[in-house]
């Protein structure tokens, strides 16, 4: 999934470096696995990204996993 976000041309569009549409990709990772700032606030897309970025790296899913690849794709032009 990251590399489907990482190299869609529309993202290329939107960003002249590469560098900064990747961390823009990466930041609540980054924040939740580095720190930095005291807190921030996590959006519903970039929440839902991460998890079905987590969750592509398996190889089984389970039921709820199944049911929030249904979730995402039913909403993902709403998040």
């Amino acid at each position: 999934m990251f590399s489907w976000l990482r190299d869609n041309p529309r993202a290329q569009e939107r960003f002249s470096e590469r560098k900064e549409w990747i961390a823009l990709l990466n930041r609540e990772r980054d924040w939740l696995k580095h720190g930095g700032d005291a807190q921030m606030e996590i959006e519903c897309a970039p929440a839902a990204f991460m998890i079905a970025r987590a969750a592509s790296k398996l190889e089984v899913w389970t039921p709820k996993m199944e049911e929030f690849r249904g979730w995402l794709m039913k909403h993902l032009e709403e998040i």
